[in-house]
């Protein structure tokens, strides 16, 4: 990324670079490191690596298929995957995680999903028809601190996103099929619902996203 200029108010404009790589996959004991603040778009292919893979910063788009290589999210760092399978993703401080990509419904896996504290994972909803982003996972595991003085957020958080512009319908959406998750889910920060109260259930295998017709207490 690079500066572009500023504003009246002398505020930065920053400008992001995109980079669209075409071709085949990594394979043997390659490794991918990410850095710059700028876009990577990975061709929608196999990757047999068995280096890791890490994103520094930036975003990543990559629909393909990761299932040697662990990778990693750096904080701010931000995946976008519409189908894609990983063998593991660990997510850092204010790391986002988009199962489907940006603005639309889709879904994402991996054997095993690490939530650091502070870590978003953003599910795009559809308050119409109960539908939502879907995560496949064998394990999901939630990283909580109980600090006296910290950030915002200690805990994992699940950011939702409404596309259809209307409020949420009444129901269970089912945001993940998970065996098992290690940490309490009660644990999760969950935000972007509206007004409803919200809340998380795992059953069957199964975490939802669970609305009720009655608002949250206020305090």
């Amino acid at each position: 990324s690079h500066v572009q200029g500023t504003t009246n108010n002398n505020n930065i404009i920053y400008e992001k670079d995109t980079c669209v790589v075409t071709g085949g996959g990594l394979a043997g004991a390659a490794r991918l490191v990410k850095q710059g603040d700028g876009v990577l778009c990975l061709p929608k292919v196999e990757m047999t690596h068995t280096g890791n893979t890490d994103i520094w910063a930036g975003t990543v788009n990559f629909d393909g298929t990761m299932k040697h290589s662990p990778l990693y999210m750096s904080r701010f760092a931000e995946l976008n995957s519409d189908g894609g399978e990983f063998h593991s993703i660990r997510m850092d401080y204010a790391s986002v995680l988009r199962p489907g990509g940006a603005a639309q419904i889709g879904e994402i896996t991996a054997d095993s999903l690490a939530l650091g504290f502070g870590s978003f994972v953003e599910i795009d909803i559809c308050g119409a028809d109960l539908a939502a982003d879907l995560i496949k996972a064998r394990s999901i595991s939630l990283e909580t601190k109980d600090w006296n003085y910290g950030p915002e957020y200690m805990q994992p958080v699940f950011r939702f996103v409404i596309q259809d512009g209307t409020e949420l319908a009444d129901g269970a959406y089912t945001i993940a099929m998970v065996d098992n998750i290690v940490g309490d889910i009660a644990s999760i920060k969950v935000v972007g619902t509206g007004s409803k109260k919200a809340y998380l259930t795992h059953a069957d295998g199964k975490l939802s996203l669970v609305v009720e017709g009655v608002r949250g207490a206020a305090t």
